[in-house]
């Protein structure tokens, strides 16, 4: 399962999260500036599985259905309790699934968003 992690949750996670036997990818440069319908083409464009932000709006207003992308969207921002919390974020984005959206990044459900 690759995942990246967009350039607004705190670099940090992604070494804790390849630590934890995630494959995750920095923000790449070039999605930067898209909007939120672009960025998740991109994303399942590059071969994605799960895109984790920190944009609690992004799944509400972009339709997941029939993408193969997942999003998980942490509920907070702040770098040190998102590291601490990196095992809850791992075992969400291992629960994850395509066309789903997870709006509380330490849920262990995936909800289908319609």
């Amino acid at each position: 399962m690759r995942v990246v992690v967009d350039e607004g949750v705190p670099k940090q996670l992604v070494a804790a999260l390849r630590s934890l036997g995630i494959d995750a990818h920095e923000f790449p440069k070039q999605f930067r500036n898209f909007s939120n319908g672009e960025l998740i083409a991109a994303v399942e464009a590059d071969g994605f599985d799960v895109l984790v932000t920190n944009d609690k709006n992004i799944a509400s207003q972009q339709s997941l259905r029939g993408k193969k992308v997942a999003v998980v969207a942490l509920p907070l921002n702040r770098r040190r309790q998102i590291v601490e919390r990196a095992d809850d974020v791992a075992d969400t984005v291992r629960r994850s699934r395509p066309a789903c959206r997870d709006e509380d990044g330490w849920n262990t459900q995936c909800q289908e968003h319609r």
